[in-house]
């Protein structure tokens, strides 16, 4: 009867922990928008405008892109998404934040901007360099995972922005990108962004984990970061 007991709890046990697996793979699905759907009222590609626009705004001093550690994880941000950000194309960083409760998170995988006249003379010259420098993505290197359960298919959540107007800090991260005078700083009516970003629905209070990469071997660069995501109930 002992022996019967135990195989029976052995067999709820295993069955529980799969529930549990296969729940939380059909949580991660769910909570990523589909490239094709709108979040919030807007495309990935006009969320990816609005990323920019928070980036430039910053200060060098402190821009979120910078950011180590996550102290700077709140600094800023409003509206009914959180934006989130991988690393500056040096080594991996690992940042705890502690968000609110129904906010959507915006990520970049890889992306890239720019402005008119600082990158091209026009949005159209703008966008063909854009294309060029995101063909450089080898897209076998995208990762994204949610707690612990990889997305799909990132090739296809490659998005460019519509044009977008900004005000670049003085300085900001960018300024002196393109020596002098220096870059993207003050009122720009022309800017442009293409990349590799993926969109979440808002998570479920408790704590979540977070991992992105991707990699343009051309230019040695490798974008890795992973976020403990703590969301208030």
């Amino acid at each position: 009867m002992k022996k019967q007991t135990k195989y029976f709890l052995e067999l709820f046990l295993v069955a529980v922990f799969a529930l549990g697996l296969n729940l939380t793979n059909t949580f991660a699905a769910a909570s990523i928008v589909p490239p094709t759907q709108k979040a919030f009222d807007m495309t990935y590609g006009e969320w990816s405008a609005r990323w920019w626009q928070f980036v430039f705004a910053f200060p060098e001093a402190d821009n979120p892109l910078n950011d180590t550690t996550g102290a700077l994880c709140g600094k800023g941000q409003w509206g009914p998404v959180i934006f989130l950000y991988s690393n500056s194309g040096g080594g991996p960083v690992t940042r705890s934040c502690t968000i609110p409760s129904k906010k959507g998170l915006v990520i970049p995988l890889v992306n890239w901007g720019g402005a008119v006249p600082e990158d091209a003379a026009t949005p159209e010259d703008l966008a063909a360099l854009l294309k060029w420098v995101n063909d450089l993505t080898d897209v076998n290197t995208l990762s994204a995972t949610i707690d612990g359960v990889p997305v799909q298919n990132l090739a296809k959540y490659r998005f460019r922005s519509p044009v977008f107007s900004f005000t670049g800090s003085i300085p900001n991260l960018y300024s002196g990108s393109c020596g002098a005078p220096p870059c993207y700083e003050g009122f720009h009516e022309q800017g442009l962004a293409e990349g590799y970003y993926i969109m979440l629905n808002p998570l479920p209070p408790g704590k979540h984990v977070i991992h992105i990469h991707g990699e343009i071997p051309d230019w040695g660069i490798v974008y890795d970061a992973t976020y403990h995501l703590k969301v208030l109930p």
